[in-house]
């Protein structure tokens, strides 16, 4: 069943239109960082549609860089992903009528993404790019980012270089903004404007950042949920934080495991790494928000984390890299090793999220560092209101979901690169309170062509247990059903030819020792020539091979009364040469013989 067939058969009409979920078209020919890699959703903004990419994540307004952020445009980051000209559009409200300046944020993460930086209101065209056509809403109200800078711990800054797709907001379509001069103007939010003129179901979206590095592409539906991307259980939560509108769970625990095979870290099994439990807090309040790349928690949790890991603490940008020269690199990011996650999903019950390390294998580039390296995005964070946020890093091992018609939003475990080929779309329906989801047995299976299982024998402190190690094993165990059946064919040829070539040595060797009896044995070459006598008798041997040689008539050898016949023969082991002797017995030529000399003759009937 295709995507289009899904989202027929999940369309219902309503007014004489049919509302069915928009799955938003990705670009899959760049990816950004230079914390990442990251997919980026690919829209058009103004009269002139502008191409611009975009992470999807927070509320009301969209977030888009402006050419300020590039004065030369040359070597600027901010231009691959695309920059808004104010110029060559016809805003119906234009910058300056309102602004906004100090954090520039989504679900109010400034603090945590610590970008400082200036931005402009606007109000103008977006058109949105899908899978099936492009969807145009206007009067769509942006933020146009002007300046910003990131700091990091050791001081220094550098510009953002991707903005954010606003998914909407709860309530009506349309969201107020106070003009400078003290009038007010309205512009369109995403979910809110398209479930209005019932473009899709319901002010709703569903969320999955997906893998570059794993070659796994992310999904958004409007209006709607991917129900292969939704693992096992569905946590259901009521949406908080400042404002009302942000995803926040309780988390309440963190381990690390293997799904199959031995482990990869130092010991055999480690549970309870949750440090806030030591001081007394039996959970923490946790912002799901993929405006925020990393994992930012509290202090002690990464540290206690990073203790089973080859993995080094860089204090300027308070991040850990990877030492990819440690065997444990590769057989942790390679194994079905994860990060567990715990949260709180009822008074009895808690949902847990698998985060494989093969996710957490992510890349700095410049202008974090000068060249790029592997890095573990899991961040010591030390909250000014006790918040704490799991972003994209987490965010491509969960699905995320939201209602905004009922102030809630779900939580379920995504799967690996082979169970996101093709979507079931569901449309989310105004009434519905729940989502559905696959079976989790669906996770293993999703991962098993990129993992590799450790040796259970191993504990991932040797060489020999890495996966790079077992793989280039003579040992058959992880090669393909195709590799096994080759190497079968290869041993079973290979002992075949060695039993062809041993008989083809044993009857060479049994014809030679037949044809050295009959070296004694006296017999006469009639009227051929006497030259070919004195080889035989006298010469040393030189290498021969084998000739049969029909004689019309010649003086039979001893045993053999009468002259020989036509039908009787001689073998003549003959050495090669290029010259030819003729030899004529009686009336009757015997015929060339292209050999120079006899070697050995035996009589045969």
């Amino acid at each position: 069943m295709d995507r289009f067939t899904v989202a027929i058969l999940g369309c219902f009409v309503s007014m004489g239109v049919c509302q069915a979920p928009i799955e938003m078209q990705w670009n899959t020919r760049k990816s950004y960082g230079p914390d990442g890699p990251w997919q980026a959703v690919s829209v058009s903004v103004g009269t002139n549609n502008q191409k611009i990419d975009l992470y999807p994540g927070g509320w009301f307004e969209t977030d888009i860089l402006g050419t300020s952020m590039c004065p030369q445009r040359s070597n600027c980051s901010a231009s691959e992903a695309g920059v808004f000209d104010f110029a060559s559009s016809k805003p119906a409200v234009r910058p300056g009528q309102f602004e906004k300046s100090g954090f520039i944020d989504q679900w109010d993460a400034g603090p945590e993404t610590n970008m400082t930086g200036s931005a402009e209101f606007m109000i103008d065209e977006l058109s949105l790019n899908t899978t099936s056509d492009s969807i145009d809403i206007p009067n769509t109200i942006f933020s146009v980012i002007e300046s910003s800078n990131i700091k990091l711990p050791n001081g220094t800054s550098y510009p953002t270089q991707v903005g954010y797709l606003a998914l909407g907001g709860p309530g009506n379509a349309s969201m107020p903004k106070a003009l400078v001069n003290g009038s007010e103007a309205s512009g369109n939010i995403l979910t809110s404007y398209l479930h209005d003129i019932n473009k899709i179901p319901s002010n709703t979206w569903g969320l999955h950042i997906g893998s570059v590095q794993q070659g796994q592409g992310g999904s958004l539906i409007l209006g709607g949920y991917a129900k292969d991307r939704a693992l096992g259980s569905v946590g259901g939560y009521t949406l908080g934080g400042i404002g009302g509108g942000e995803p926040i769970v309780s988390l309440v625990g963190v381990t690390l495991d293997v799904e199959s095979g031995g482990t990869p870290f130092n010991t055999s099994h480690v549970s309870d790494l949750f440090q806030p439990r030591k001081t007394g807090n039996v959970s923490v309040p946790v912002s799901l928000n993929p405006t925020v790349p990393y994992m930012q928690l509290p202090i002690g949790q990464c540290e206690a984390i990073a203790e089973f890991l080859p993995v080094t603490l860089n204090t300027d940008l308070g991040l850990y890299t990877w030492n990819t020269n440690d065997p444990m690199y590769s057989a942790i990011v390679k194994s079905p090793a994860f990060i567990a996650f715990s949260f709180q999903m009822n008074a009895t019950d808690d949902l847990t999220i698998k985060v494989p390390f093969s996710l957490l294998d992510l890349t700095l580039e410049p202008p974090l560092l000068s060249t790029a390296r592997s890095y573990f995005p899991c961040k010591p964070y030390n909250s000014p209101d006790g918040r704490y946020f799991l972003g994209r890093a987490f965010l491509q091992a969960a699905y995320l979901a939201t209602h905004w018609g009922h102030n809630k939003f779900f939580l379920a475990q995504a799967p690996g690169p082979k169970g996101s080929a093709i979507s079931t779309i569901i449309p989310f329906q105004p009434e519905d309170t729940q989502m559905q989801s696959t079976t989790i047995d669906a996770f293993a299976s999703s991962w098993k062509e990129k993992w590799v299982e450790i040796d259970p024998s191993c504990n991932g402190t040797s060489v020999s247990c890495s996966p790079d190690s077992q793989a280039t094993s003579s040992s058959p165990k992880g090669l393909s059903t195709i590799q096994k059946i080759a190497i079968c064919i290869g041993a079973v040829s290979a002992v075949a030819i060695a039993l062809i070539v041993a008989l083809i040595v044993y009857r060479r060797q049994k014809k030679r020792r037949r044809l050295s009896s009959y070296r004694s044995l006296p017999f006469s070459l009639g009227n051929m020539p006497a030259w070919s006598r004195e080889y035989y008798e006298e010469k040393p041997l030189p290498p021969i091979r084998d000739e049969i040689l029909v004689v019309h008539e010649m003086e039979a050898p001893v045993g053999k009364s009468g002259p020989m016949q036509k039908t009787d023969s001689i073998v003549v082991r003959l050495e090669a040469d290029s010259r030819q002797v003729r030899q004529e017995a009686d009336s009757r030529e015997v015929g060339v013989i292209p050999l120079v000399r006899f070697r050995e003759v035996m009589y045969t009937k």
